[in-house]
């Protein structure tokens, strides 16, 4: 495996308040990637493996587009969604919730005070010290 399951990402001492909030079946799913979502399309840019942070604040005024989110998330094959909704969302859209559960594709609720720098910096060691020991095994 070239890089971090979920499930471990949610040990990470930075993700202690985090929590998942659907889509648990897919905690096994592997981050390669992380990247910030600014605009709500994501056709033809969305990776296998990717980890995809946002606040929602592109789609603050129609958040009805998140359950479609989520299934163009699904279908690329991207490993979770961790969304900060306290902002500018309050309430993630049941529908939401159920395309999660439906592909399960975890969706992590990221408490507001963590930088998004400190996150992408925490994750992407984590899954570059995987590559490089998988690097050395070969």
């Amino acid at each position: 495996m070239n890089g971090v399951t979920i499930r471990e990402l949610m040990e990470m001492p930075l993700l202690k308040d985090a929590r998942v909030i659907s889509g648990f079946e897919g905690m096994d799913r592997v981050v390669r990637f992380i990247d910030i979502m600014e605009v709500p399309d994501l056709r033809g840019w969305l990776r296998e493996g990717e980890l995809l942070l946002t606040t929602a604040y592109s789609i603050r005024h129609d958040p009805s587009l998140l359950p479609e989110i989520v299934e163009h998330m699904a279908q690329a094959g991207a490993a979770a969604l961790a969304i900060k909704p306290e902002r500018f969302l309050h309430d993630l859209p049941e529908e939401m919730i159920s395309v999660s559960n439906r592909y399960q594709l975890p969706i992590i609720e990221l408490p507001a005070m963590i930088p998004y720098m400190d996150i992408t910096h925490a994750v992407m060691e984590q899954v570059l010290d995987r590559q490089a020991a998988l690097l050395r095994r070969s």
